[in-house]
């Protein structure tokens, strides 16, 4: 019983160092809708995934100069960041992964060409996103913008830091992008 007790120490402390040493390159992105208020939408509206046209996979750098990446995909967290932020505004809309025909007025389409967070220092962050977002209404095209947006910041250095920006980043561009793009859709 003694000899279990020990081994299941042993096995335990073998657990958590391998959790304590393991690589810090991958971060969760985590995304909280700001409640935009929006005019009533004209119509329905799909939000097709938006396409990863970054010219790198790293969704940012340390100070140290290394790289890190995200742990899920990003084109579905800004793509859900949007569809969320259209659905708390009061619009009709639906989620797709691809492009088709759908039985819907909009269809919101686009491209993520950067996200990135550089560790400036041990507090300072700086980050910036630029996305490319077109709408179309039967198959016309109605609306096209390519949309940019930089946060610098500076925060008490601790876990999960660079998520909390991303985030904040994020949160941002989606203040600037949502109601234009939703202004912009006419029948």
């Amino acid at each position: 019983m003694r000899a279990l007790s020990i081994g299941l120490v042993f096995v335990l402390l073998g657990v958590i160092g391998l959790i304590g040493c393991a690589p810090k390159s991958a971060i969760d992105l985590k995304y909280e809708p700001t409640g935009i208020n929006l005019e009533p939408c004209p119509g329905s509206i799909a939000v097709v995934e938006l396409a990863d046209k970054r010219p790198q996979s790293a969704i940012g750098e340390t100070k140290d100069g290394e790289s890190f990446y995200a742990k899920t995909s990003v084109t579905e967290w800004v793509s859900r960041a949007l569809y969320d932020e259209l659905l708390g505004g009061g619009c009709q809309v639906e989620y797709h992964q691809k492009k088709y025909k759908f039985d819907t007025d909009f269809t919101l389409t686009g491209d993520i060409e950067e996200i990135f967070v550089r560790q400036k220092s041990l507090s300072d962050y700086a980050a910036s996103m630029k996305l490319r977002i077109a709408a179309t209404a039967g198959g016309n095209k109605v609306y096209g913008k390519t949309f940019t947006s930089t946060l610098g910041k500076t925060t008490v250095p601790s876990p999960g830091v660079n998520t909390k920006v991303l985030s904040e980043l994020l949160q941002g561009m989606m203040r600037e992008l949502v109601p234009e793009v939703r202004d912009s859709l006419k029948k």
